[in-house]
């Protein structure tokens, strides 16, 4: 009997990011327009917001290149270039992680209270 993998776990970093864009997305517009009745849609858009900004912000941080990695091999040294996804930090990325890391606080707050 084979095993099926795991698709998720074969999603690249990138493509979490935007998936996690796409989701929050989708459930904000959901709840905006009243179609997730058993959610409270304030804290629903809330918290689908700052999901949407931190996925946002990480995505803006993480840039995508390439890079050289030298490998050791019997017989000598080699390079090889790979696709990597750096996280350099840039300021409107930290300015996205900030305010929707704020409004995930403020959601949850909300919830609660």
């Amino acid at each position: 009997m084979t095993m099926i993998p795991n698709l998720l776990s074969t999603l690249g970093l990138n493509i979490w990011y935007n998936m996690m864009m796409l989701i929050s997305g989708a459930l904000f517009l959901l709840s905006a327009m009243g179609l997730l009745p058993l959610l409270p849609a304030t804290q629903t858009m809330l918290f689908t917001s700052g999901i949407f900004l931190v996925s946002f912000g990480e995505r803006c941080n993480h840039l995508q290149g390439n890079r050289e990695y030298p490998i050791y091999v019997p017989g000598g040294l080699f390079t090889r270039t790979v696709k990597v996804n750096e996280r350099i930090n840039t300021i409107p990325g930290i300015i996205m992680d900030i305010v929707g890391g704020l409004i995930l606080v403020y959601a949850m707050i909300k919830l609660f209270i």
